[in-house]
């Protein structure tokens, strides 16, 4: 059995809308070279419903012991198979077939690239939209509570 081959490329992202800066890593599948991206929209549904949340928590604890974690990669029913199926634009056939060192790179992978991701451009463009809708609704008389999602008019 041959080791799957991962590699990685990340340059700085310094414009938000500049999707070529984004981290992507390469992982063998079936002997070919998958790309693996940061999820886009049309993903983030189906990969939260899946357990994509658990999926990513899982990536961070690498390396632990193999079988601990393939059974926890494995467990409901395989949903957090379907959500790396999601993640990695694969079918739910293809990921079903891989080997254990296969499936760990694929999670590895997406967990870096999703990490990266809302580390580099997600928290900044949330932090930048925040200060900027708190300063819009202070001149239109709203007060933002710090922590609740209503809005109140001031008196």
């Amino acid at each position: 059995m041959t080791e799957p081959s991962v590699s990685s490329n990340c340059a700085a992202a310094p414009e938000p809308t500049a999707s070529a800066d984004l981290r992507q890593v390469t992982v063998a599948v079936d002997g070919k070279p998958h790309r693996i991206t940061p999820l886009k929209g049309r993903q983030f549904g189906p990969f939260m419903a899946q357990g994509g949340e658990r999926l990513l928590a899982l990536g961070t604890t690498l390396p632990v012991q193999a079988t601990a974690w393939l059974a926890t990669l494995s467990e409901q029913d395989g949903k957090l198979f379907h959500a790396l199926s999601v993640a990695t634009d694969l079918p739910m056939s293809v990921i079903e077939d891989q080997q254990a060192d296969v499936l760990i790179a694929l999670t590895a992978a997406v967990t870096e690239v999703n990490l990266d991701f809302f580390a580099q451009r997600a928290a900044p463009t949330l932090v930048a939209a925040r200060i900027r809708l708190v300063a819009a609704a202070k001149r239109l008389g709203f007060e933002l509570p710090a922590k609740s999602s209503t809005a109140r008019l001031s008196s």
